[in-house]
């Protein structure tokens, strides 16, 4: 299941072109707004490209995975299903991105989330993988997931040791955290998106 509302309705962006013109209304001669897309990354051609499918909604079944993020980084994800990942858009940017997140309708949580195949572990499977910053008590493999991704970090890549990539997830968090305390992106809390009883599960 996928979603997106006209952009339009979510933010004011409605230009992009070259970096040097980003632009945003209503506030008059800022970037600020755009460049919280991209947290304390510089914007880059990975940036520019992936702001143009922000905010991105997203919903599947939460299937198992590799079982990496939780053995060997200390950072469990939840691996959406197949349908989801073939729901993307063509040329949706592989990268590691930042937004929301709930479980089966319950309670919305900051998260990151991570796009593509995973390199570090010479992966050549696509995959949609969501870190909830949040602990929960047991797994919840089955359940429905959905995201709202709202911001770019950074593209995969490779890191010459494990110690590294544990480095870069935990700045990643940290990134993550500062811009959704936004209140441009607070209020992405209470999208109706994330309600059961709003959203059509069908599929």
């Amino acid at each position: 299941l996928t979603w997106s509302p006209p952009i339009g309705q979510t933010f004011s962006i409605s230009v992009f072109t070259h970096q040097k013109d980003l632009f945003a209304s209503p506030v008059a001669a800022s970037c600020r707004p755009i460049r919280l897309l991209f947290g304390a990354h510089s914007m880059n051609c990975f940036s520019v490209k992936a702001a143009h499918f922000l905010p991105y909604y997203c919903a599947g079944e939460v299937v198992r995975g590799f079982g990496r993020g939780s053995r060997q980084l200390g950072c469990p994800t939840a691996n959406l299903s197949d349908d989801a990942v073939e729901a993307l858009p063509e040329e949706f940017p592989c990268g590691v991105y930042y937004g929301f997140a709930n479980v089966d309708g319950n309670d919305v949580y900051e998260m990151v989330m991570s796009v593509g195949c995973n390199v570090q572990f010479q992966s050549e499977r696509k995959t949609i993988e969501v870190h909830l910053l949040h602990l929960f008590d047991e797994d919840f493999y089955g359940a429905k997931l959905r995201v709202v991704a709202l911001g770019y970090l950074r593209p995969m890549t490779t890191f010459k040791s494990l110690e590294e990539l544990i480095e870069a997830i935990q700045r990643d968090i940290e990134n993550a955290k500062s811009a959704l305390a936004s209140p441009t992106f607070q209020r992405f809390r209470g999208d109706e998106f994330f309600c059961c009883s709003r959203v059509d599960d069908s599929g």
